[in-house]
Formats: structure tokens, C-alpha cells, sequence
């Protein structure tokens, strides 16, 4: 695409800006594949439970660079795109 001039930045220099770095089409680690699926995990539990009985607050923690917000980003957009839509999921109707 570079050579073709269709864009201005080479393809390292691309991968390194933050649009791309939180991009929710960004493939994840599988560690992050695993956090991911336990956060859902966590709030499909939150929503069908009662409130009273388990509290509303999940901290990730993490160094600077191991991708916490690349995985907060791709939860964000499963919910929005995915499982908000699919009758069968807590999600379902859920807005936010």
C-alpha cells in the first residue's frame, strides 16, 4: 500500500500509532484472549445476579504496554456489536 501510494506511513510506523494499537479488530495474545473471556464471565454473572449479593467493581491491573486497553477495547466492542444483539446473552438489551 506504501509503494502504491495509498497511504503516507509505512506499515511499523502504522502498528505503532494508538489508533491502531486500540483498534477492537486488533488480534489478541491468548493471555489476552483468557482476561477477555473472564471479564464477560464477570459481568454475565453481575447481570443475571442479584446486585446485593456480589459488588459491580473489576479492576485489571497490568504494567504499562501488556495491553490492558487493547483488551478493554475488545470486550467494549464484543458487548456492543455482538452480544447485546444475541436474544440469549445477559447482555442482551443493555445499553452503554
Amino acid at each position: 500500500m506504501h509503494e502504491k501510494k495509498l497511504v503516507d506511513n509505512e506499515l511499523h510506523v502504522t502498528e505503532n500509532k494508538d489508533i491502531f494499537k486500540l483498534s477492537p479488530f486488533k488480534e489478541l495474545t491468548l493471555e489476552q484472549l483468557d482476561l477477555k473471556e473472564k471479564v464477560l464471565k464477570f459481568w454475565e454473572k453481575r447481570i443475571v445476579s442479584e446486585r446485593a449479593k456480589y459488588g459491580n467493581l473489576l479492576i485489571v491491573e497490568g504494567e504499562a504496554g501488556v495491553g490492558k486497553s487493547v483488551v478493554l477495547s475488545s470486550i467494549f466492542n464484543t458487548i456492543k456489536n455482538g452480544r447485546r444483539n444475541t436474544h440469549s446473552s445477559p447482555f442482551c438489551g443493555t445499553e452503554n
